[in-house]
Formats: C-alpha cells, sequence, structure tokens
C-alpha cells in the first residue's frame, strides 16, 4: 500500500514540476527572445590618454539627466569599444566624452566651453546648446552598431 500511494505522490509532483518548470522555461526564453545587442565605437580619441565616458539614454525626459547605461573605457587608442548585451528594442542616445586627465568630470574653461572632445550619437555636432532628444536618437530592433565621433569644441 505504501509503495503504490508513494508512486502516486512521486508521479503527481513529477508532472506538477514538469509543467511548472516548462511554465517558467517559457518566460525566461519569451524575455530574452527580442534582448539585443548593442556596439557602441567611440572614435577620433586625441591624444591616446586617458579614458572615455559613455552614456547610453533611452527616453527623451531622461536624456542627458539619468543613463539606462553607462561605463568608464580606458583609452589604449584612437578607438575604444562598448558592446552591451541585453538591451530591450526601443528609442536610444550616446552622449560622450574623453576624460583625459582622469577627473570623472568633463572639465570647461571660464566661458563654460568644454575643453575635452565629445560626441553624440548620429555624430550630431553641438557647439552652443545640448543636442536634442529627436537629434541623437536611434532605433535598436535588433543587433546594431554605432559609430560616435569625438570632437573638439572648435573643430
Amino acid at each position: 500500500m505504501f509503495r503504490k500511494d508513494f508512486r502516486t505522490i512521486f508521479f503527481t509532483v513529477g508532472i506538477a514540476l514538469w509543467f511548472w518548470g516548462g511554465g517558467f522555461s517559457h518566460l525566461a526564453m519569451a524575455e530574452t527572445r527580442g534582448a539585443n545587442t548593442l556596439v557602441i565605437n567611440i572614435i577620433g580619441i586625441k591624444p591616446v590618454e586617458g579614458q572615455v565616458r559613455v552614456a547610453l539614454y533611452n527616453a527623451a525626459e531622461k536624456w542627458l539627466e539619468e543613463s539606462f547605461f553607462n561605463t568608464v573605457l580606458e583609452v589604449k587608442s584612437q578607438k575604444v569599444e562598448w558592446r552591451v548585451d541585453d538591451v530591450p528594442e526601443g528609442e536610444y542616445g550616446i552622449a560622450a566624452f574623453h576624460d583625459q586627465n582622469k577627473n570623472g568630470e568633463a572639465d570647461r574653461n571660464f566661458l563654460g566651453i568644454p575643453k575635452e572632445s565629445y560626441g553624440f550619437s548620429n555624430n550630431v555636432k553641438a557647439v552652443f546648446r545640448a543636442p536634442q532628444w529627436d537629434e541623437v536618437k536611434f532605433i535598436v530592433n535588433s543587433t546594431k552598431e554605432v559609430e560616435v565621433k569625438l570632437e573638439s569644441w572648435n573643430q
């Protein structure tokens, strides 16, 4: 009798776990199915020293205020690459600057003009104002590669 009850319980629990586990793996697959990879290439780094600070934004109301992802990359050549995995589909914008002296700040002169080179997605040139979201945004709906060229204010 015990053996028959044990087999019934084992079978029932096994079937329940199989359905439950199958349900969770299906949900996990649904979440990762739309994940994308974004490769950001920052070019035009001169001189080859310091760091490049890169921020990825995902909403107009957060542009230049609150980044979605950000990183600091050591400069070893005139180009650095940042690979961001599991990026949801949507609109994004990038801001980057060359932190030549590694002080964590975008240094400015007494007039407020940037001393270090900077750049934005779509290679928007910003001279007397920060670029608007509509100028820098791009769509991620698959694996995407974006190039951002750093330039000084007076270039």
